[in-house]
């Protein structure tokens, strides 16, 4: 078990833990992969590569939080795949990809927040 807080991560609803979590989930899936835990608290991040063979469990009490500042997410290019649509006033962004990879579960009863009423109303 790959706990985030282990990787420096920070519950206060504020600190981006996109680095925390990116290397709990990388260290993971290093290691043959098993489960990275988001435990209870409020965790505020950017985009998230999930890899293989990894359980990405987001705990009872526990919100993953999209962070506010669009720099903290992948750009358009990200992968051949994906893209985005200035004119129409969209990106090719997201909060958790899970790009050409096997064996890989979001689980668990916490909540993801990826705070659309935010981003809709830019």
């Amino acid at each position: 078990m790959y706990d985030i807080l282990e990787f420096g991560a920070v519950a206060d609803g504020v600190t981006v833990n996109t680095e925390a979590i990116q290397t709990a989930i990388d260290t993971c899936s290093l290691n043959g992969g098993g489960k990275v835990v988001i435990p209870l608290g409020d965790f505020v991040t950017g985009t998230v590569y999930l890899k293989d063979n990894v359980e990405f469990y987001i705990s009872s009490g526990a919100t993953l939080i999209a962070s506010t500042n669009r720099e903290d997410f992948n750009s358009d290019d990200a992968y051949p795949q994906n893209y985005g649509c200035a004119a129409e006033g969209w990106t090719g962004q997201h909060l958790i990809i899970a790009h050409e990879v096997k064996n890989v579960t979001v689980s668990g009863h916490g909540v993801i927040d990826g705070r659309g009423d935010y981003y809709f109303d830019l």
